[in-house]
């Protein structure tokens, strides 16, 4: 199985890596720092 490995930058430096099966679907869902359940990225949301 393929799967593609994103790395994304947000407006104060930091990085968030993730991964998907699923491209397309992950390009129409948002980003990482715009979801409040996500461990990492709610964490260090200013």
């Amino acid at each position: 199985m393929a799967f593609w490995v994103y790395i994304l930058e947000n407006p104060q430096g930091r990085f968030h890596i993730g991964h998907t099966d699923n491209i397309e679907r992950r390009l129409s869902e948002p980003n990482p720092e715009e979801k409040t359940g996500t461990q990492y990225t709610h964490k260090i949301s200013p």
